[in-house]
């Protein structure tokens, strides 16, 4: 009976995962940036990189200025030149990144 306890409580907490690079990439990569920020908004940071390559960045913080933690969603989306979204990375510091 623990075992199946367990083997349940695990089951939960993956599906309460944070998501990672890899799933950011999954969701956006080969689609357009325009498909992007018409679902997250305007990214609040672009930076050109070599090559041709954007980053477009969004970042949400969670907790109010004076809170004891605050946690940080950072999604960046790197489009290439034509506007296709090549890669991804993804900062986690909270289980509401995913939301």
């Amino acid at each position: 009976m623990r075992i199946v306890a367990t083997a349940v409580l695990l089951g939960a907490l993956s599906a309460c995962a944070m998501p990672t690079t890899q799933d950011v990439e999954a969701r956006w990569k080969g689609q357009r940036i325009e498909q992007a920020v018409a679902v997250l908004g305007p990214p609040q940071a672009t930076t050109p990189l070599p090559g041709g390559v954007t980053v477009y960045t969004w970042e949400k913080t969670y907790g109010s200025a004076n809170a004891i933690k605050r946690s940080t969603c950072r999604t960046g989306l790197h489009a290439n030149q034509e506007g296709v979204i090549v890669a991804a990375s993804q900062l986690s510091e909270s289980l509401l990144c995913g939301k």
